[in-house]
C-alpha cells in the first residue's frame, strides 16, 4: 500500500516535505563537489602533462648541446 500525501497529517506532511527538501540539498551538495573534485583532478592533470612536456622539451635540448659539442670537439680535432 503506497502512502500519499493525502494520508499523511498535516504535521507530518510538513516533516516530509522538509526530509526531501533536505535529500534535494544533499543531493544537488554532492553533485557540486563530484564536479569539484573532476576539475580539481582535470587541473592536476594538466599540470601534469605541462610538466612531463617541459621534461621531454629539456631533454632534447639536453641531447642536441651534447651533440652539437661532441660534434665541435670532432671538427676542432680532426680539422688540421
Amino acid at each position: 500500500m503506497k502512502i500519499t500525501d493525502d494520508d499523511l497529517l498535516p504535521c507530518e506532511q510538513f516533516s516530509a516535505k522538509r526530509a526531501s527538501e533536505h535529500l534535494e540539498r544533499e543531493q544537488e551538495y554532492e553533485r557540486k563537489a563530484r564536479l569539484a573534485r573532476q576539475t580539481i583532478d582535470e587541473c592536476e592533470q594538466e599540470k601534469r602533462d605541462k610538466e612531463a612536456d617541459q621534461a621531454a622539451f629539456w631533454k632534447v635540448v639536453y641531447i642536441l648541446v651534447h651533440v652539437a659539442a661532441a660534434a665541435l670537439v670532432l671538427f676542432t680535432i680532426y680539422r688540421f
